[in-house]
């Protein structure tokens, strides 16, 4: 039986957004730690639960895509780090790869 990821991710830091879909206005900036097209890992200020539906996207670009809170564990006291599960695969033109 296999276990954990099933494809490699390309690790970075780029600032991006995450939002829940049913409140945009309580979006934050994070930051993009490592990607691939079936998820991400951000580092960011809120304990998101696990099953929260959220929406990341970058800052800059057109990098938007529905994701699920897979775990999110406290870094320090102002951090937390948030793994994503991506609702459908991202192309490659989204994580550079």
């Amino acid at each position: 039986m296999q276990s954990g990821r099933i494809e490699h991710r390309k690790a970075m830091s780029l600032a991006g957004r995450l939002e829940p879909p049913d409140r945009p206005l309580t979006s934050e900036v994070v930051s993009i730690e490592n990607i691939s097209s079936q998820g991400a890992q951000v580092v960011t200020h809120q304990n998101w639960a696990p099953h929260e539906h959220v929406i990341l996207m970058d800052l800059i670009g057109d990098f938007r895509v529905e994701a699920e809170v897979i775990y999110c564990q406290r870094l320090r006291d102002d951090a937390y780090v948030a793994g994503l599960k991506f609702a459908s695969p991202v192309g490659q033109q989204f994580i550079g790869a």
